[in-house]
Order: structure tokens, then C-alpha cells, then sequence
């Protein structure tokens, strides 16, 4: 008898360690609810059933139809209005939606959350470090509306600069650590003036 039970803990464990299957078409009905409303209720909601963990995307048809309804113009304006307008549901969404994005979707919500570093890096600061997701901090670089590296540099030094300005405790290690990543890349703003002489310009990196 007690061998079985044990069999059936261990069987029940390794059955909850096992990644769940996201209901697509109910994370894609959420975020079309928010992109409609984008009220309180509607951004919890949305925030309840997105995965808190990158996922292992299989291809399936409803992976597929539901990421074309959330990566469409509607949603994706609507997220960055709100988190423009420093919407912290928002913000935390932005964030988990990145644990169903690849390619070009993960991309835009990049340069959605970069442009709040310097609006409100307390805030970018404190969304990042409880998405706590491995490279999360590769967010701060997306930088849009420029392909010119002096504008992708200058725009990464206003950033530093924004991050220095957050002294809350809790924040300090996720703030250095976005910092390092704008500083290494910084550190390739040097070959600028080298590369207006013939040499290759550096290119802004892209976290996926």
C-alpha cells in the first residue's frame, strides 16, 4: 500500500512540473477585451490567463490564430497607449506578453516598454524585475524611429541617464544590471567616428 501511494505522489509531482498548453483562444479573447476596453477589469483579466514563463511554441493552429489576433494594430496600440500613459497593468502585461512573442512580436513590445524607460524608470524598473525572466533586462536597448547609430546611441545614454535617477533599494540590482547592458553596448558608440572613415557601423541588437 505504501508503495502505491508513493507511485501516485510521484507520478502527480512530475504531472505538475509539466508546462501546461496556454489556452490560446482564451489569451487571445482577453487581449481583444482589453484592446476594446482597456479598463482595470479587462487588463486583469487578460493578465490572469497570459503565462508567467516564456512558453515552447508548437505551431498548433490555434497558437497561430491567436498570436495573429494579439499581434495585430488595434492591440499593440492600445498597449502602448496605456503604458505611455504609465499604466502599471499595462506595463505588467506588456511584460508577460513577451513570454508568447518571437520575431517581429517581441520585437514591438520591446520598443513599447523601452520608451518608458525614460518616462518612468521607476516603474520600468520594478514591471522588469517581477517578470524576472532570463535576458529581460535586453528590453532597455529597442530603440525605434532611428537606423542611425548616433541616434540609437544618444537615445541609450538618455536612458542610462534616466535609470541613474531611481534610488529605491529593492531596485538597485535590476537597475545595474540594465544599466551594464546600455554601457556594453555604449561601449561600441566609440567606433562611431571610425565608421564614418570606412569602418562597419555597429547595429543595434536585437534580444530575439
Amino acid at each position: 500500500m505504501k508503495k502505491i501511494i508513493t507511485f501516485c505522489v510521484l507520478v502527480a509531482c512530475s504531472a505538475c512540473s509539466e508546462k501546461r498548453e496556454p489556452n490560446w483562444t482564451e489569451i487571445a479573447w482577453r487581449v481583444e477585451a482589453y484592446a476594446n476596453d482597456p479598463s482595470p477589469g479587462n487588463t486583469k483579466r487578460a493578465i490572469a490567463v497570459l503565462p508567467k514563463e516564456q512558453v515552447s511554441f508548437s505551431g498548433s493552429r490555434e497558437e497561430s490564430e491567436a498570436n495573429k489576433k494579439i499581434y495585430a494594430d488595434k492591440p499593440m496600440a492600445v498597449l502602448e497607449q496605456q503604458v505611455l500613459k504609465r499604466d502599471q497593468m499595462s506595463v505588467e502585461m506588456v511584460f508577460l506578453l513577451l513570454n508568447i512573442a518571437d520575431g517581429a512580436f517581441a520585437e514591438d513590445l520591446d520598443i513599447i516598454l523601452g520608451k518608458l524607460v525614460r518616462i518612468a524608470p521607476e516603474l520600468f524598473l520594478s514591471e522588469m524585475k517581477s517578470a524576472n525572466a532570463p535576458g529581460i533586462e535586453q528590453v532597455v536597448l529597442e530603440v525605434s524611429g532611428t537606423d542611425e547609430m548616433e541616434g540609437i546611441c544618444e537615445e541609450w545614454r538618455l536612458r542610462k541617464e534616466a535609470l541613474q535617477t531611481v534610488q529605491m533599494t529593492g531596485l538597485e540590482a535590476i537597475k545595474q544590471r540594465a544599466i551594464g547592458v546600455i554601457e556594453e553596448e555604449l561601449s561600441s558608440c566609440g567606433t562611431e567616428q571610425a565608421a564614418l572613415h570606412g569602418a562597419p557601423k555597429p547595429t543595434a541588437p536585437r534580444r530575439r
